[in-house]
């Protein structure tokens, strides 16, 4: 089952414990900042200053990113 989860006030609507656990058991698509809060398997993001400033950590990370084809992604 595919899943989303994004950072904004909604994701806090929802037992931290219980959407860690979904989230491992899904195809989970975390949007910005969110994929180190979560398992996930694709992050997706078109906010160029969070991939800049959390660039390393996010080749750390080692997930797939889906973004815009800018200079700097590539």
């Amino acid at each position: 089952m595919p899943m989303v989860i994004a950072g904004g006030p909604s994701v806090s609507d929802y037992d931290r414990q219980e959407l860690t656990e979904l989230a491992k058991c899904s195809f989970t698509f975390a949007v910005n900042e969110v994929c180190f809060d979560f398992p996930c398997d694709v992050v997706v993001s078109i906010d160029p200053q969070m991939i800049c400033k959390r660039k390393e950590e996010l080749k750390k990370l080692g997930k797939p990113i889906i973004t815009r084809c800018w200079a700097f992604t590539r």
